[in-house]
């Protein structure tokens, strides 16, 4: 399955903001996945990755900087999931370097699998708390 615009409407946070941050973050995995798909080199597929790494990292800091204008109860728990990520993005991005294109497999499961399960059930869990709201409103 590519994670695409097509594919975000189920992933809906109902928070325009949020669910923007999202949509790119989908087109930035489908962008990995198809510079491991190409078998292209390793400084490709690894720029694709930073791109990813750094977007999602400005993604995170919204939503951290949301829950604590809003309190958001749950939101060291999810801020530790967010940390796990880049952890774990930067062990398989240190082997994508190092040319180990045995990695890419397991890269490409990992992002699917983390964005699917971490938007349809931990960014759900947030909904009541941030439903439209944005930094910019919250400021």
């Amino acid at each position: 399955m590519t994670l695409n615009r097509t594919t975000t409407l189920p992933f809906s946070v109902e928070n325009d903001e949020l669910n923007s941050h999202h949509r790119l973050i989908f087109e930035l995995i489908d962008k990995v996945e198809v510079n491991i798909a190409g078998d292209h080199e390793a400084e490709v597929v690894t720029a694709a990755l930073m791109a990813l790494r750094d977007y999602a990292s400005y993604h995170f800091g919204a939503e951290e900087a949301l829950f604590e204008i809003q309190a958001y109860p749950e939101a060291q728990a999810h801020t530790e999931h967010h940390l796990e990520f880049r952890a774990h993005l930067s062990k398989l991005m240190a082997l994508t370097e190092r040319g180990e294109k045995t990695v890419r497999l397991e890269l490409i499961q990992f992002l699917r699998m983390w964005i699917r399960d971490h938007v349809m059930l931990r960014d759900k869990d947030y909904i009541p708390y941030l439903r439209d709201k944005t930094l910019r409103k919250a400021g």
